[in-house]
């Protein structure tokens, strides 16, 4: 949040709309926008303070183009489908705000942060599967179903910085680095 708030100096005026996010990240930010928060699973719209609760997809955002100050998403895009389900995500996230802040874990970064194993990613998905609930800490720690798997892998699609490029063109693209590797990359733009 820090690097959000360095690089789009959100204000108590700003309004933000959160593609997939929760009230979580927002607390460590020093200023108190209005923020609207679009998820798929959310029960019904509210309102609860500062924050507005919205169901909807990241690919049919139901506002009007740069409705928001600033759209931001941490670790969404990867989620939303197909490379093509992603270019839509983008589209929208730039249409519906005058500012964005996209960031998705590297998939050339040695490290799957879902799975939270290293190199599993580069291997097929059909070895991904079979490996993911008795050779991932995740498949460790959740105990995940057949089902569960096969939703985690079929579900996680990341992006390398080309990729990120491609579907962010107008962006500038910054790389969050660990152990002099890039672990996360972020698209942003700022409105003039």
């Amino acid at each position: 949040m820090k690097l959000f708030a360095d690089l789009l100096h959100p204000t108590d005026q700003s309004r933000i709309l959160d593609v997939g996010g929760t009230e979580y990240n927002w607390q460590f930010l020093d200023t108190r926008p209005e923020v609207t928060l679009l998820n798929i699973d959310i029960q019904k719209n509210e309102k609860k303070g500062r924050f507005t609760y919205i169901k909807g997809d990241g690919r049919k955002i139901p506002y009007l183009n740069k409705t928001f100050d600033i759209v931001y998403s941490n670790s969404v895009i990867e989620h939303v489908g197909t490379l093509e389900d992603q270019r839509i995500f983008a589209a929208e996230v730039a249409r519906v705000g005058k500012s964005y802040f996209v960031q998705t874990p590297n998939k050339d970064f040695f490290f799957e942060p879902h799975l939270l194993t290293p190199f599993i990613h580069f291997l097929p998905r059909s070895s991904q599967l079979r490996l993911a609930r008795r050779f991932t800490l995740w498949g460790l720690i959740t105990k995940p179903s057949p089902l569960m798997v096969r939703d985690m892998i079929e579900n996680t699609n990341l992006l390398n910085e080309d990729e990120l490029r491609t579907l962010f063109p107008n962006a500038k693209l910054v790389s969050e680095r660990f152990l002099g590797f890039s672990k996360s990359l972020l698209a942003y733009s700022v409105s003039d």
